[in-house]
């Protein structure tokens, strides 16, 4: 039960945070998936278009203004990838919510006889193998003390 509120205070947080985050009006009809593709290829052009004149003076007018649309799309970037990370922490929390609610389900009234029951009997088998002659275990036994200790090193 600690994992289920554990992951729906996951949800809530996840949810809180998606639901204040300011989605930038340029990215109104894009799923963040698209935001990403678009804004990186947005980003791109900027930078190419930036890269002839960053070594120019500061106070170039040309240098200036694309200087400014680099920064605005670096920074359209960096929402759209928060946008993404904010969703996909919601899916995860949502996902291992829903896991841990099922194994809840699963044994809240405790283990199912039938797999208790095969595990005793692969355990049964497992004992009934170490007791045969020949297998190492039982040599074991006929070894000298401290000879068995070496050989269980």
């Amino acid at each position: 039960m600690e994992n289920i509120v554990t992951y729906e205070q996951a949800v809530k947080d996840a949810q809180y945070q998606l639901d204040n985050f300011t989605i930038p009006t340029s990215q109104d009809d894009l799923d963040a998936v698209e935001a990403i593709k678009v804004t990186k290829e947005r980003l791109d052009q900027a930078r190419s278009a930036f890269e002839p004149v960053k070594y120019k003076a500061s106070g170039d007018t040309q240098r200036t203004e694309l200087l400014e649309a680099l920064d605005l799309a670096q920074s359209d970037y960096n929402t759209a990838v928060k946008r993404l990370g904010y969703e996909y922490d919601l899916e995860v929390a949502q996902a291992n919510l829903e896991q841990a609610q099922a194994d809840y389900e699963k044994w809240k009234n405790g283990s199912d006889p039938a797999e208790v029951e095969a595990m005793k009997a692969k355990v049964a088998a497992a004992e009934a193998t170490l007791r045969q002659p020949g297998s190492k275990r039982h040599l074991l036994g006929r070894l000298p003390r401290s000879r068995r200790i070496a050989e269980t090193r």
